[in-house]
């Protein structure tokens, strides 16, 4: 369950680089930087971050798309989410924030990593409940 190296998968941009992957982490650092230091409006950068459409996650999760499609193994993107609250403030939303559909795992994921996950949408999150 440790980050892969890229140098231990095969090229995912037009088989001579990992530009796409490059690129995408240098904009998610960025924008999740802005976030926890406050600056850049808290309100788009939690929607870059947490929106499953969001050009910021469309572009990593087309990475992991690409990344499947080359490799053949399911690949999955982790989305940062913040718990959304619903009605009363002890009710939690507990579906897709893409499909809507049931995402909550019964038992936390091997290593405790996360406890969300949706095998349409190719998503896993961690919410605190």
């Amino acid at each position: 369950m440790d980050q892969i190296p890229l140098y231990k998968l095969p090229y995912t941009y037009k088989g001579e680089s990992f530009i796409d992957i490059i690129d995408w982490n240098r904009d998610y650092d960025h924008i999740e930087g802005l976030w926890y230091s406050g600056y850049g409006g808290e309100v788009w950068t939690s929607d870059q971050l947490s929106n499953p459409n969001s050009e910021l996650n469309k572009k990593g999760r087309n990475c992991c798309a690409n990344l499947e499609k080359i490799t053949g193994v399911p690949t999955y993107y982790y989305l940062f989410y913040n718990a959304q609250i619903s009605g009363t403030e002890d009710v939690i939303v507990r579906t897709c924030p893409s499909c809507k559909g049931d995402w909550t795992l019964e038992e936390q994921s091997y290593f405790n990593l996360h406890n969300c996950k949706c095998d349409q949408c190719r998503l896993v999150s961690t919410m605190s409940f």
